[in-house]
């Protein structure tokens, strides 16, 4: 389950295409996250997933940066044309800027206030 949305289990075949598509300094950069380094390697196999079709149109992705954003703040996430989701930081909100097939995205990566259970948020920061 990502941000309440149930997706089927990865296969282990699609795993592996998505962890080969991150450059080499990407691993070690996504372990900067206050996350914590073992949910790093989970958020980059969230984006890679989503960065990339099955048929590997995006053979490429490379973590840039992690930028540290304020935490209390109400965030946005537009969940249809006319439904919107907020989500409040506990203790870390970030901006992953990522390179995904010759373009800059951005991903917002936090750990949500209301659901202490299922915190982790993972979404593109543009779909707010």
């Amino acid at each position: 389950m990502v941000n309440g949305v149930t997706y089927p289990k990865l296969t282990e075949e699609r795993l592996s295409a998505i962890r080969k598509a991150w450059t080499s300094t990407s691993q070690p950069l996504s372990e900067r996250t206050k996350a914590g380094r073992e949910v790093a390697y989970w958020i980059l196999d969230v984006i890679a997933h989503n960065e990339s079709d099955e048929k590997g149109s995006c053979p490429t992705l490379d973590l840039v940066q992690i930028k540290e954003r304020e935490v209390g703040v109400m965030i946005p996430l537009r969940i249809s044309p006319t439904d919107t989701n907020f989500f409040r930081a506990a203790t870390f909100h970030e901006i992953w800027i990522v390179n995904a097939c010759g373009k800059r995205r951005e991903w917002r990566v936090l750990d949500d206030s209301a659901n202490p259970q299922n915190p982790l948020r993972v979404f593109r920061a543009s779909a707010a």
